[in-house]
């Protein structure tokens, strides 16, 4: 019972670490009037939990393509050596940011940047296109995945094969052959958007005026930013029964 105890603690001090750094990204992007929102199980736990969900493990937060690199330039910068940046652009092909926290495993805590980009006016089309994206982002991103966050050892030789491959082409290439995809539908006229990095569900395909337009509500000690109509963001994601704690 006490290893317990003792184990919701560390997390719950995670939990804290995570949100600082999350305050500290808050504080540049609205300094530089740079949009963000909370997205996923980060803005369900604003809204429902007022904080973090239970067991999150991580913070997900969304910025629009075409601020990416300028987020990425700003966080290098101005976050505090508590915290590392594995960047979309030197370290990774996976397209978008994660923020590690010093003296904590990602796979306990990190904080999640995913670019939104544009998508085809036309559901069905989009869908498909965000598929081809996510099977894209999978396969990219193994060549510089940690086997430790790997959800399942049986994929180890799937990814393994996959690396064989990749290590053959430079990381710019493939970053510069991602980058393309991803701008495949210029962001400024489109009607449809979706985040990079998402669960592959159609109703994460979403109007603008429902992603873009936020308003701050209280998470643990800060209030941070959600879409507008987070009942209606929250119901996309999760179904009507989004106010039933349960884990996805």
């Amino acid at each position: 019972m006490r290893a317990i105890e003792r184990n919701k603690m560390n997390h719950k001090e995670e939990q804290a670490k995570c949100l600082a750094a999350v305050k500290a990204i808050d504080a540049i992007l609205t300094r530089n009037n740079i949009w963000f929102s909370l997205s996923y199980g980060s803005a369900l736990g604003a809204y429902r939990e007022g904080g973090f969900i239970e067991w999150d493990r991580d913070f997900d937060l969304l910025i629009k393509l075409p601020d990416q690199k300028k987020v990425n330039e700003l966080l290098m910068q101005n976050l505090p050596r508590d915290y590392r940046i594995v960047s979309y652009d030197t370290d990774t092909i996976s397209g978008f940011d994660e923020v590690k926290i010093i003296g904590i495993s990602a796979y306990d805590m990190h904080i999640d940047l995913y670019p939104v980009i544009g998508a085809p006016d036309d559901v069905d089309v989009a869908f498909s296109f965000m598929q081809f994206c996510r099977r894209i982002h999978r396969v990219l991103s193994c060549k510089h995945l940690e086997f430790s966050r790997l959800t399942s050892k049986a994929k180890i030789p799937f990814v393994v094969m996959i690396r064989l491959v990749e290590y053959l082409i430079p990381d710019r290439i493939l970053r510069d052959m991602f980058e393309k995809i991803k701008r495949r539908y210029p962001f400024e006229k489109a009607k449809l958007f979706f985040p990079i990095g998402n669960d592959g569900n159609k109703a994460e395909i979403m109007e603008g005026d429902l992603l873009f337009k936020t308003k701050r509500i209280a998470f643990e000690d800060v209030f941070l930013p959600v879409p507008e109509q987070i009942r209606d963001y929250l119901e996309r994601i999760y179904g009507s029964d989004y106010m039933t704690p349960k884990r996805y």
